[in-house]
Order: C-alpha cells, then sequence, then structure tokens
C-alpha cells in the first residue's frame, strides 16, 4: 500500500469513527504499544482485534478497529467501569502493524517449511488441505505439487518462481488431502481422466487477518498415483497497480497513454507463470470507474475486482471466449478483458471488438512482443483490421527481486562493464538516468528476512511495443517475419525485455544473474 492509499483509509476510518461517535486516532502517530498481557490476553487481542496501548495515571488506553465486536466494547467498559478507559479507533491497516509486535512475541515465526509431515499427522483429517493451504500461503508459494511416489508423496513448493523441496507426506495424509480436493474442487472422485477444479477458501495470514484465496487445481493419473498442482491465487486491490509489479516510470506512462484511447486491443504477452494476468488485472484496477462498464471472460476467475462484471469461461464444458465475447459486445461494455487469445475465433472476435468502440485487453503465449504479432498474423491472416487494432504489445518475465535487506552493491567486473554498455547504448539517457553513469551491481546474499535464499519477491521485466500508423503499415505490407517486426520495434525506439532487465538490476532491484537466469545471454 502505498502512502496515498493509505492516507485514504485513514481518511475513511476518520468519517466512520465521527459517525459512530468514537475517538480517532492514526495508529502512525501513536507510541509503540507495550508488549505484555497486564492489561490484555494475547488470545482476546487477536481474536477481538484490539490493541492494548498502556496504562497511566489517567486510566487504561485501548485501540480498536471497525472489525472489532461491539459487543466485545460494551464487555471492556464493564471490565474497565472503576478506570478511566480511553477507547481508540484505528485503521485495519494500522491495527495489523501494531498487532504484528505482539504476535513476534507470542506466536514467534517458525519456517512453514519444517516438518510439515509430522505437523500434518496430528491435525484432523478433514482438516489438512486447509493446513496445507495456509503453510503454502505463508510461504508466499504460488503452487503446491503433490507427487505421489510408492508409499509417500513429494510436496513441493514454487516460490518466486522456483520449485523447493518441502517434506514427503505417508500415504494416508496423501488419500485424505487427495480426496478433500476432488470434493471440494468439485471433480469426479472416481475418474480415471485428468481433471481441473476449483476451490475458494479463507486463509490467516502472519497478522491474523483472512484472507480470501481461490485456488485452481490440477490432478493428472500417473503411475504411483494422482499427480496434483494447486495454484494459489491471492492479491490485495491495493496491490493491483503497474509500479507494485515493478514497471518503471517510463513504462507506466506508455500503458497510461494507450487506455486513455477509446478503443483498441492492448496484449499482455509471455509464458505461463510469467504475470500476464496480474499485468491486465492491474490495468483494470487502474481502469476502474463509475464512468467505465468493465466486464471480464476469465478460465476461471483468479481475482475478484469489485465494481467489474467477472464471467466464468468453463472451457472443459464446451463454453469458449469466442462465444461468450459475442454476447458479451452487445451489453455495451467500455473496456473488456478476455482472459487469453488461444484460437483464431477469439482472435478475430476480440480484434473486431476493438475495432467498434471497445477497449479490449488480453493475454497470449508468445515469446517476445514482435513473436505475437507474428503468431496472429499466422491465426487470422495478414490484414489491415490485426494492425489498425493492436495499440500496444507488452512481452514480460518475472525475476525474483533480490532481498533490500542483506543485498550488497558491487562494481561490475571489465567484462560486464563491456556488456552493459554494449546492450544500453539505445537506452535513451532519460531513462537510463544515472544508472549508467557510474554502474552498480548487487549481490544476493540471504538474510533471515529473506529466508537466507538472498531473493524475496518477484518483479516483471518487460519489452513494450507500440504499434502506430507507421507500425501498422510496416507489420501489413513489409515485415516477412518476428524478427523483421522486431528489429523495425527497435529502430523506432522499443526498449527490449533484455535492456529493461539489465536496467532493474542496475537499479537494484534485481541481479545480473537472475536477469540473465530468466531471459538468458543475449
Amino acid at each position: 500500500m502505498n502512502q496515498y492509499q493509505r492516507d485514504q483509509e485513514e481518511d475513511q476510518v476518520e468519517r466512520l469513527a465521527y459517525r459512530i461517535g468514537a475517538r480517532y486516532s492514526d495508529a502512525r502517530s501513536l507510541p509503540e504499544p507495550e508488549v505484555n498481557e497486564d492489561l490484555l490476553p494475547y488470545t482476546e487481542i487477536k481474536e477481538n482485534k484490539v490493541i492494548p496501548l498502556g496504562r497511566t495515571n489517567f486510566g487504561v488506553s485501548l485501540a480498536f478497529s471497525e472489525r472489532t465486536p461491539q459487543t466485545y466494547l460494551r464487555a471492556l467498559k464493564q471490565r474497565y467501569i472503576n478506570e478511566n478507559l480511553d477507547l481508540r479507533m484505528i485503521s485495519q491497516t494500522g491495527f495489523a502493524e501494531m498487532f504484528s509486535r505482539f504476535k513476534q512475541v507470542y506466536e514467534p515465526e517458525i519456517d512453514p517449511l519444517k516438518d510439515l509431515n509430522q505437523s500434518l499427522m496430528k491435525v484432523e483429517g478433514k482438516k489438512r488441505l486447509e493446513f496445507l493451504v495456509t503453510k503454502a500461503f505463508r510461504a508466499h508459494a504460488s503452487d503446491v505439487h503433490i507427487e505421489p511416489e510408492d508409499d509417500f508423496a513429494r510436496i513441493r513448493f514454487r516460490i518466486d518462481g522456483r520449485l523447493q523441496p518441502v517434506d514427503k507426506i505417508d500415504a494416508l495424509a496423501y488419500r485424505s488431502i487427495l480426496g478433500d480436493i476432488k470434493i471440494k474442487g468439485d471433480t469426479n472422485v472416481m475418474s480415471e481422466y485428468g481433471q481441473t477444479g476449483h476451490i475458494s477458501t479463507d486463509v490467516e495470514d502472519e497478522n491474523g487477518q483472512t484472507k480470501t484465496l481461490n485456488i485452481r487445481i490440477e490432478i493428472i493419473p500417473a503411475v504411483g498415483g494422482d499427480d496434483i498442482v494447486l495454484r494459489l491465487f491471492t492479491i490485495e486491490e491495493e496491490y493491483l497497480n503497474l509500479e507494485n509489479l515493478g514497471m518503471l516510470p517510463h513504462q507506466q506512462a506508455v500503458v497510461d497513454s494507450i487506455v486513455a484511447q477509446p478503443h483498441g486491443l492492448l496484449l499482455s504477452v509471455g509464458p505461463t507463470g510469467s504475470g500476464k494476468t496480474s499485468t491486465l488485472y492491474s490495468i483494470l484496477n487502474q481502469l476502474r470507474s463509475d464512468n467505465n462498464k468493465i466486464v471480464t471472460l476469465e478460465d476461471p476467475v483468479e481475482y475478484e475486482l469489485r465494481g467489474v462484471t467477472q464471467i466464468p469461461v468453463d472451457s472443459s464444458r464446451g463454453d469458449s471466449f469466442a462465444g461468450r465475447l459475442r454476447s458479451v459486445v452487445r451489453e455495451d461494455p467500455d473496456i473488456i478483458m478476455v482472459g487469453e487469445i488461444r484460437d483464431p475465433d477469439t482472435a478475430a472476435t476480440a480484434l473486431q471488438a476493438s475495432l467498434t468502440g471497445h477497449f479490449v485487453v488480453s493475454t497470449f503465449h508468445a515469446n517476445s512482443a514482435a513473436a505475437a504479432v507474428s503468431r496472429l498474423t499466422d491465426m487470422i491472416g495478414r490484414n489491415s483490421m490485426l494492425a489498425s487494432a493492436i495499440r500496444l504489445v507488452m512481452a514480460q518475465r518475472l525475476v525474483r527481486r533480490v532481498c533490500d535487506a542483506c543485498k550488497q552493491p558491487r562494481k561490475p567486473n571489465e567484462a560486464e562493464l563491456k556488456e552493459l554498455f554494449g546492450y544500453m547504448q539505445t537506452v535513451p539517457d532519460a531513462i537510463k538516468g544515472k544508472a549508467m553513469h557510474e554502474p552498480r551491481l548487487y549481490t544476493a546474499h540471504g538474510c533471515a528476512t529473506c529466508n537466507n535464499i538472498g531473493y524475496k519477491g518477484r518483479v516483471v521485466v518487460a519489452e513494450q511495443m507500440q504499434v502506430d500508423e507507421l507500425m501498422a503499415d510496416f507489420i501489413v505490407k513489409q515485415a516477412g517475419s518476428a524478427l523483421d517486426i522486431h528489429n523495425f520495434a527497435v529502430e523506432k525506439g522499443m526498449i527490449t525485455i533484455v535492456q529493461d532487465g539489465l536496467l532493474k538490476a542496475l537499479l537494484g532491484q534485481t541481479t545480473l544473474d537472475e536477469v540473465y537466469r530468466v531471459l538468458g545471454r543475449p
């Protein structure tokens, strides 16, 4: 949450406090609470969302949030009837910040990846899936892999794009979790074929706040049993913006200029797991307003956005993006998100919609911006409709973000300097700024903050190919291959995905090794 969003939340809570006759305080201006149970036991603090601020000669001071039950507040007033009770209303974010100090003392964080099997076997059978998912969520995993082998199953979490072994669970725990997944995911318990399902569940984060988690289930029969992958989708609306994804100001400015247009097609392209959908959600989050009708077509719905009409497309039951899109266009939307362009019919329908007064955003599988245009041309043929509709193609990948707590700056060696100056030569000075004046790279060391990995979180690296009249004319009349399109875009000033990666390494967002690991050496 950035400063502006935090200030907005505080303003809303202050107005709410005024309406209900409560005293409001901004938690940022309050002294840090004393962490002890003299005033309230920790269980009450956690369950009732209340913070003991302290006791003075004037009485007892407590802070509560809008989620604190009114019955509990009345009980507190009765408990301290013989003392002066100072109750202050604070924001949810303020409560989370203060509560974290109590949690560190009374529930010290344990590595969520340790002793999973032993812990799992202590959990009641029907709660084992919830336990496993909560562990994965708190480890910031995007995927959970459950892989049966003989009399056990291997558990691995994908964290920041890399699979990490977690533990092995015995056959009893595996069968218990598999049965729970099939039932809750609305799949066929007896099926011998691959299946896709979906679960929506609530989990509690490290600060005791409840988050809604959407889980996509993939089950494929294998030799040792059903191989299971759970993909976890959870993100707060306030984090759905391009800056939080890692886009630099000039990249955000390009997107802003494109989405300000009344119609056209914006494509986010890349392989599976490259963050394409999160980018589109961030754009939709930016476009939400009372003046825009936004409709999404998704298979499945990954994140729920307030004020947006989200329509699930179940391709496993014969539903299609193209068919749904033709219906949606008749509902007078301003902006349409198509989860993925998979076939010529969807491509042609999306292009037609973008030329008839709608702004369409979608994802597409391609390795580069130029390759996306080339593949679309192969799908629907070389014609003016394609070039006229597309406004922007963004190709992206996710690289691990180097941990701010332990990263160490270093001077590039001679070979690295030569590479950097060679690759960054065509990047305008206004964009690379001081990064190339005294180049600094960073090393990932590892500390308690990042679990001794050296990286924490991920950041987008991207290239943006704008399709103006000149580019559109080239695509229709002259381009013979993806390479032709790429070279022409670079001549017109496109910053390549490699250049963006190197720039973010120089800015200390990631490391040179990580950029080359994900993108390869040019």
